[in-house]
């Protein structure tokens, strides 16, 4: 996760909410979906659509899939399935990158 950019802010889930100063999705049990336009799922990373102030991100969860979607301005922005999170402890998560950042949560 080297070359995410520090000041981003990253939406997802994870099983335990991280500690601050961490970075949603560098850990297992963790997947997050980075402004940069990077999906950080359990440690690694792979590259989608970016995203800014104004855009709205949803997370949709199929439990029985096993799956977390996430969508940007309502069109499906990435897929990823989560074998290592524990369903029943699920928790909607948000770092944030700097002390400007601002989330509504809907």
């Amino acid at each position: 996760m080297d070359n995410i950019p520090r000041h981003s802010v990253i939406v997802g889930v994870c099983n335990t909410l991280p500690p601050h100063g961490h970075r949603l999705g560098a850990a297992n049990r963790e997947i997050g979906y980075c402004s940069s336009g990077h999906i950080c799922a359990n440690g690694s990373k792979f590259r989608r659509s970016a995203f800014a102030t104004g855009d709205v991100i949803r997370v949709d969860i199929d439990v029985r899939k096993k799956l977390v979607s996430f969508y940007k301005n309502e069109v499906n922005a990435c897929q990823s399935t989560f074998d290592a999170l524990d369903p029943a402890r699920l928790h909607a998560a948000v770092t944030l990158g700097s002390p400007d950042d601002q989330v509504t949560l809907l």
